[in-house]
């Protein structure tokens, strides 16, 4: 007995030194792997968030803002952005996510996660009208100041018209494909904040998250949000540990090398998929979405439009800064103008006078209108609000009466 508890006791003095040596040595390694992107990140004399306002600033083309000559704010506006959206949202229900509050010189959001909007004060008088607009980082804003915004610039050219009248609310959030806006919606319905006129403006996000997924109706990077789901239960202990040593140094280093030593070849996705049945189904889904809210707004009062916006790919002129967007996606661009043909092709169907393809809206601008594939300039916002606000002259001028409305449709119900 005393020989088996000697040996025993030996394989267990082995079996703790070989732990710890394999333990000190993981430890090393991950010291030497973060000491290596720390000396790296300091070598370069810039860290990541610095690196990426750098990058947006040299985005900005000087001539799409109100004063040209005035490029000092937009460093501090790409920081405030930085800050603003990456790792500061928060869950929402059955939308899955919206920004979190936040207090800047050139962005803010209120604690809905609503971004600020340019309005003017509304008289106590009743007979004020809610304007809610739902969209993307489009509608959101980026690149504008919030003054500068779709929705402000909607609010300070109906201020003009119609003094202390509208109150435009900006649903935006980056993102956001149409579904998510529609539920939005039906949120704030429940929540009895139901506005009296509702504005989508869409197009860009629900192509690209349909191509992403390879299904069309799909919220955006829902390949992650799939990855972290319940991943503290017990059941999915291995995939919380693999996620845990994914975020570690040393699984940087070693991907690094991997990609230097081995690249792998880019496969396009357009090559993987039938995009002329995707691009269908992105419309379907689209045009289901309309016809849904349509529903809605004639049950509540409410009147709906729907934009198809423009992109850089629908603009018929470009300038060098877009011709370069373009080279850079191609994967995308030969997609997207399959959806933007299916849009047109099935855009027949009787009932549907609510909806307007304004892709060509910026057909006539000749000063660079695009930041990035879809995000616009301030000035581009202005020419896009104004095209919106023109079309909804007649909502404006001779409003729907919510509770009339909701009144005839019960009454029809009933007979």
């Amino acid at each position: 007995m005393t020989g088996i508890a000697g040996y025993v006791r030996t394989a267990l003095k082995v079996g703790w030194v070989s732990l710890a040596i394999l333990t000190t040595l993981m430890a090393c390694i991950e010291g030497l792997a973060f000491g290596y992107y720390f000396v790296r990140r300091s070598l370069s004399g810039e860290d990541q968030v610095a690196a990426y306002v750098k990058t947006q600033v040299s985005k900005m083309p000087r001539d799409g803002y109100p004063n040209p000559a005035d490029q000092t704010w937009f460093g501090a506006y790409w920081k405030e952005f930085n800050d603003s959206t990456y790792a500061s949202v928060d869950w929402a229900s059955y939308s899955n996510y919206h920004r979190r509050p936040f207090q800047g010189k050139y962005i803010n959001v209120d604690h809905n996660g609503r971004r600020a909007t340019w309005n003017q004060d509304l008289n106590d008088a009743p007979g004020s009208i809610r304007l809610a607009l739902f969209g993307g980082s489009t509608i959101w804003g980026t690149g504008a100041r919030d003054e500068f915004t779709i929705p402000s610039y909607i609010s300070k050219m109906l201020a003009e018209k119609y003094p202390h009248r509208f109150g435009v609310v900006n649903y935006g959030q980056d993102r956001y494909v149409s579904t998510q806006e529609v539920i939005t919606l039906l949120r704030e319905i429940q929540m009895d904040r139901i506005p009296d006129i509702v504005v989508f403006y869409d197009g860009y996000n629900d192509a690209f998250a349909a191509l992403q997924a390879g299904a069309a109706g799909i919220p955006m990077n829902e390949d992650t949000r799939m990855r972290e789901f319940n991943i503290l239960h017990p059941s999915r202990n291995r995939d919380f540990y693999l996620e845990v040593l994914s975020r570690t140094s040393t699984f940087q280093l070693i991907r690094g090398l991997r990609a230097g030593l081995w690249p792998e070849a880019v496969v396009d996705s357009l090559q993987d998929t039938n995009n002329e049945a995707l691009a269908l189904d992105v419309v379907k889904v689209y045009y289901g979405n309309l016809d849904f809210v349509s529903a809605l707004a004639k049950k509540f009062g409410m009147v709906a439009r729907f934009y198809w916006q423009p992109s850089v790919y629908t603009k018929t002129q470009h300038t060098e800064p877009e011709k370069f967007i373009i080279r850079g996606s191609e994967y995308f661009a030969g997609f997207y103008r399959r959806v933007q043909e299916a849009m047109k092709q099935t855009n027949s169907t009787p009932g549907r006078a609510n909806f307007r393809d304004i892709s060509d809206v910026l057909d006539g601008y000749d000063k660079t209108a695009f930041i990035d594939n879809h995000n616009v300039t301030e000035l581009a916002n202005e020419v896009i609000a104004r095209k919106i606000v023109a079309d909804l002259k007649d909502a404006l001028e001779q409003p729907a009466s919510r509770e009339s409305v909701a009144h005839t449709s019960r009454a029809n119900a009933d007979r």
